[in-house]
């Protein structure tokens, strides 16, 4: 155990990447209180210790910053003593409605007070949640956060199914995404689960209803988490607004406290995001034309992965989501002579049926996932049409990746389902179920691993071009 002069520590509270979080008794004046050993960041002290003469209630409060002699630097914090939420959701599974609410409704305030004094939290989750012995929610770990004007540093905080699409591709920190992970803390609430990825949840009320959770006070909670984890940031309702709908949902009722201790944990882990180098390849839902995405994101070790998948609708995502073989036999070698004519190709079929709409969506994304495994633009227009929002979108992206040298190895995309939901003379809605095949993404430095992902119900709208049915957008359905 490391020494800190001026102080004793105690029990080991919590450890993470950013560094470690001691129970401590500092000699002065005999009190107790948390000491942070950071790991690496100087900067993320110097951010601290910006607050420890600022503390907004709602907050850990930091009671000085320590510059130790090894160089590293030490936070000390006030000691908070009911654990964490994550250990609570660890202990008991998940949380009553009410008492999801008593959790919820002070958190959002804190969000509101932060925005206002122009600072994002940029790490909500349950580890970063602590709790008083009354079960009074506390934010801790301010250290991912952003002050006003100040400037994004090469990687971001998070912690995975809680970042926003948005910060996973480069985006900085804002009050809309901690309003995101405000909302993916209360599906974890209500679900005792962690939100898988944002391309692979349904909708909060659904999962709910489909669960037997389907009281009118889960709806009514439910929607509010379905508004708060919207793709768009701009659709998110603000903390203040969520505080207030949240609180009418229903009577709060007390926390109950997990007792034992080594079910708490005091601090988060570091989720380190390649979302700059590893842009996950996936079908997700758009809203409207997204903002250019800086290229802010570089891949930080073993974990790169928040996975991009729920994030990012084809806004960035760009990327189709189904897989090349069919079936089975799909790869099987032909039996055919080789002077055999070449099958003709399905995105030339004038009229798409429910016949022919599979084989259609599949050679589309059959010449999509080509382009990311190639890691090259060189083939988007043999699977989307120019000019459309999913080739600005998709093309931005693969010009990134080819830039930077990275590929996806392995990765096709399987049509599940696809079933025309509404058909014009130039333009096709098909109602599609995709799932993306495990992968790898290859750098020049390295490669990282992705599990094959199953995806939902998304529709994918198709335009006719000169050369046949190329894909225009992918949506949720309405």
């Amino acid at each position: 155990m490391s020494r800190i002069p001026g102080f004793t520590l105690e029990s080991l509270l919590g450890r993470g990447a950013s560094g470690e979080v001691y129970a401590a008794t500092r000699h002065r004046d005999g009190a107790r209180c948390a000491v942070k050993l950071l790991a690496d960041s100087a900067d993320h002290a110097a951010w601290e210790a910006t607050r420890a003469g600022n503390n907004l209630e709602g907050v850990v409060a930091v009671q000085e910053v320590l510059a130790l002699p090894d160089g590293c630097s030490a936070i000390v914090m006030d000691l908070v003593e009911g654990g964490s939420l994550g250990g609570v959701l660890a202990a008991r599974g998940r949380l009553s409605v009410p008492e999801a609410v008593t959790v919820l409704v002070p958190l959002a305030q804190t969000l509101g007070r932060l925005a206002a004094s122009g600072i994002t939290h940029g790490d909500l989750s349950p580890g970063n949640v602590l709790l008083t012995r009354h079960g009074r929610p506390l934010l801790a770990d301010l250290g991912a956060g952003r002050g006003p004007g100040e400037v994004l540093a090469d990687d971001i905080w998070g912690t995975s199914g809680f970042a926003a699409p948005e910060l996973e591709v480069g985006e900085a920190p804002s009050p809309a995404a901690d309003v995101y992970a405000w909302g993916a803390l209360g599906w974890h609430c209500l679900t005792g689960e962690p939100p898988p990825p944002w391309m692979a949840r349904e909708r909060v009320p659904r999962l709910l209803a489909e669960r037997g959770w389907d009281s009118a006070e889960h709806a009514a909670l439910g929607a509010l988490l379905e508004q708060a984890m919207s793709f768009d940031p701009s659709a998110r309702p603000d903390a203040v607004t969520l505080a207030v709908d949240t609180y009418a949902v229903c009577r709060p009722r007390p926390l109950r406290l997990v007792t034992d201790p080594s079910q708490v944990s005091s601090i988060t882990e570091r989720i380190r995001v390649v979302a700059r180098d590893h842009p996950e390849p996936i079908v997700g839902r758009h809203r409207r034309d997204q903002p250019r995405w800086p290229e802010r994101l570089r891949a930080l070790g073993r974990r790169a992965a928040l996975p991009l998948a729920a994030t990012v609708a084809l806004g960035v995502l760009g990327v189709g989501v189904i897989s090349v073989q069919d079936r089975a036999g799909a790869l099987a070698p032909t039996q055919r002579p080789t002077s055999a004519a070449p099958a003709p190709d399905p995105r030339l079929a004038r009229t798409i049926a429910p016949s022919n709409a599979r084989g259609v969506l599949q050679a589309l994304v059959d010449a999509r996932a080509a382009c990311w495994r190639s890691g090259s633009p060189a083939g988007l227009a043999e699977a989307v049409a120019p000019g459309s929002a999913a080739w600005q979108r998709d093309s931005r992206l693969l010009d990134s990746l080819e830039r930077r040298g990275t590929a996806y190895a392995g990765l096709n995309f399987r049509v599940r389902s696809a079933v025309p939901a509404s058909l014009s003379e130039n333009q096709v809605v098909i109602r599609a179920s995709v799932d993306a095949t495990a992968y790898e993404v290859r750098t020049p430095t390295g490669s990282v691993a992705q599990a094959a992902r199953a995806g939902p119900a998304l529709d994918v709208v198709l335009q006719w071009t000169s050369g046949g049915w190329r894909v225009a957008d992918i949506r949720e359905p309405a």
